[in-house]
């Protein structure tokens, strides 16, 4: 059995991040035996960013605001973490950026409490180029230098607002066998490439 958890940095429960979420958690349920739990970022009030570590390395404890606090906890205690996000403007939505710094936390003394874990970057956007390329490949350094092992990229593209994530057969099928593969409990060989939906 698996923790996985489900960090979406969009607030539209109904678009093409939430539905490319959904197919990869369908296929992470396997046979039931996985534990999800989803976190919607959307929902977040404004809270007070953790400034990558840097304020614990000037000796202030960056204890994150409540609302925060439960969606480290669950990603700590996870085996396996989805993060997705819309790119707006060629960027991460705010609150998905945010919860990026204070993943941070949870570094002590070079030590990371995500060491090991797996994880899944999926971003949405317009169309695929260097700037969604170049945002997906930021977010997996990121992940990466928390010491998570990323063992998917993906990205689905909108062909600038021609296609969505439900209508396309393709790209859920690929969703929902990426979702099967992170279920696993077992060591995972990383994707070289990124995998493209649609």
């Amino acid at each position: 059995m698996s923790k996985i958890v489900a960090v979406m940095g969009s607030a539209n429960n109904k678009g093409n991040t939430a539905a490319a979420v959904d197919a990869i958690l369908d296929g992470a349920m396997g046979l039931s035996t996985n534990v999800i739990r989803y976190h919607n970022l959307g929902k977040l009030s404004a809270v007070k960013a953790c400034d990558f570590g840097d304020l614990s390395a000037r000796g202030i404890e960056a204890v994150p605001d409540s609302d925060i606090r439960s969606i480290l906890e669950d990603i700590s205690s996870a085996d396996a973490v989805l993060f997705a996000t819309p790119l707006l403007y060629r960027f991460p939505t705010p609150q998905f950026t945010m919860i990026l710094d204070c993943l941070s936390c949870l570094l002590s003394e070079g030590k990371s409490a995500l060491a090991g874990k797996k994880a899944i970057v999926l971003v949405t956007c317009e169309k695929v180029d260097t700037y969604s390329n170049g945002a997906l490949d930021c977010l997996v350094d990121a992940i990466e230098s928390l010491g998570m092992c990323v063992v998917s990229k993906m990205i689905f593209s909108t062909h600038g607002g021609q296609q969505q994530f439900i209508e396309n057969r393709t790209a859920m099928e690929k969703a929902v066998m990426v979702g099967a593969k992170f279920s696993k409990t077992f060591d995972v060989e990383p994707d070289s490439e990124i995998i493209l939906l649609g």
